[in-house]
C-alpha cells in the first residue's frame, strides 16, 4: 500500500529454489533494475548464481527506450554468450495510438553474420470501450510466402473493479484449423486489494484444464522509515518487501508442492502529502457527505482505495458512474488511491 505522494521503485529480485533431499533453500535467479531520472525502468539485468564459484554471473540483459510522453517505444533483449559478450539480440518495437494505448508490437532477430534486423512475428491488442486489453493476436511473419500467419491468442477477463480475473493462451493448429488451449491463469485478491494468488492451469490429453502451478504473495506492511533532507527539504525514505511462493501441482498426491520461494526489494520516497508539485485527480464536494465524485470525462471502470489520516487502509470500492459512497467513514480526513490506465491517482478529502 503506497502511501499519498510516495512513489516506488523495484530495486532488485532474488529467487531460491528448494532441495527437498537436503531440505535447503538455494540461490536460483537475481534480477536488478535501473532507472532514468523519471523513474522508467531502462536496465534489467538477470543473473544465474554459479554455485560451483558462489557468485551471481550474468545471463540476460534488457534495455528499454521511451517516447517524451514516457511511452515505451522500443526494448532490446541479448543473452551473455560463452565468450563473455552479449549475443542472440532481439528487438520489440511499440506502436500506440494518440492516447498511448498499445497497438501493435513487431518482433526482430539480429543476424550475427549481417548485423541486419529481419522481422519475426506481430502481436495486435485490442481493448474494451473502458480501456481494459481484451486480447492480443500473434501472428508470425513467414519469408518464404512473405505473408503473416496466425500462431497465438491472449484473451483477458476482469473482475466488475477493473482489476484482472483470468487469462488464457490459445494456440492455433493448423491441422484442424482451429485454437487449441496452451495455458490459463486465474487470479485471487486480498481484502487490500492487493494479488494474492496465481493460480495456472494447463490443458491434459483430453484438452481440459487442470492444475499446474500456484503463486502465493504476502504484504510486509512493516516499513522501516529513514528521514533524509533533500534540497533542505524534508521527505522520508522507507523499505517494502513483497514475499512469493511457488507451488507445482503434484499429481501422485493430488495436492500442491511448495518449490521456490522469492522476495523482491522496493525502496520508496514518501513526500509532503500538501506536496503543490503533485498531481492529484479532482474529487468533489470536498467536504462530502454522501457520494464522492471523481473528475473523469468518461465513465471509467477503477477500484478506489481508501485510507484513514493515519495511512490505515479501510477499504476499496469500484467507480459506480465515477463515484463511491463515504456514507459508512466517520467524520475525517481521508486519502484515495486508483489506477487508471496504468497511472496511479491520489487524493485528499474530508468527510464531514
Amino acid at each position: 500500500q503506497l502511501r499519498q505522494g510516495e512513489k516506488q521503485r523495484l530495486d532488485s529480485f532474488i529467487r531460491e529454489t528448494y532441495d527437498s533431499s537436503s531440505s535447503e533453500w538455494n540461490y536460483d535467479r537475481k534480477n536488478e533494475y535501473t532507472f532514468d531520472a523519471n523513474e522508467l525502468l531502462t536496465t534489467l539485468k538477470e543473473y544465474d548464481w554459479d554455485a560451483s564459484i558462489n557468485m551471481w554471473v550474468d545471463d540476460e540483459l534488457s534495455e528499454y527506450t521511451y517516447d517524451e510522453n514516457g511511452y515505451l517505444t522500443s526494448y532490446t533483449w541479448a543473452e551473455m554468450g560463452a565468450d563473455g559478450l552479449w549475443e542472440n539480440y532481439r528487438r520489440y518495437d511499440h506502436t500506440r495510438d494518440a492516447d498511448g494505448k498499445l497497438l501493435v508490437i513487431l518482433a526482430y532477430q539480429l543476424d550475427n553474420d549481417t548485423q541486419e534486423w529481419s522481422i519475426t512475428y506481430r502481436n495486435e491488442y485490442s481493448y474494451s470501450p473502458e480501456g481494459l486489453l481484451l486480447t492480443i493476436t500473434r501472428a508470425s511473419w513467414s519469408e518464404s510466402n512473405q505473408e503473416w500467419n496466425d500462431t497465438g491468442l491472449f484473451t483477458y477477463s476482469y473482475n466488475a473493479d477493473g482489476t484482472l480475473s483470468y487469462f488464457q493462451y490459445e494456440v492455433w493448429d493448423f491441422d484442424t484449423n482451429s485454437w487449441e488451449p496452451f495455458i490459463a491463469f486465474d487470479y485471487e485478491y486480498d481484502t487490500s486489494q492487493n494479488l494474492s494468488v496465481v493460480t495456472t492451469f494447463r490443458p491434459d490429453d483430453a484438452f481440459i484444464w487442470a492444475n499446474m502451478a500456484r503463486e502465493e504473495f504476502t504484504y510486509d506492511n512493516n516499513y522501516s522509515y529513514e528521514e533524509l533532507i533533500v534540497e533542505d527539504s524534508e521527505i522520508w525514505y522507507r523499505h517494502k518487501l513483497l514475499s512469493e511462493e511457488f507451488y507445482f501441482w503434484s499429481a501422485a498426491t493430488l495436492d500442491w508442492a511448495l518449490s521456490r520461494r522469492g522476495t523482491y526489494y522496493y525502496s520508496s520516497i514518501l513526500t509532503d502529502i500538501e506536496n503543490p508539485q503533485q498531481t492529484n485527480l479532482n474529487a468533489f464536494p470536498n467536504p462530502v457527505a454522501d457520494v464522492l465524485t471523481f473528475d473523469f470525462k468518461n465513465p471509467t471502470v477503477a477500484n478506489v482505495k481508501v485510507y484513514d489520516a493515519q495511512g490505515k487502509y479501510v477499504g476499496a470500492q469500484s467507480l459506480q458512474n465515477n463515484q463511491i459512497s463515504v456514507k459508512h467513514l466517520d467524520s475525517g480526513v481521508y486519502f484515495y488511491e486508483l489506477f487508471h490506465e496504468g497511472e496511479m491517482f491520489g487524493g485528499k478529502f474530508i468527510v464531514k
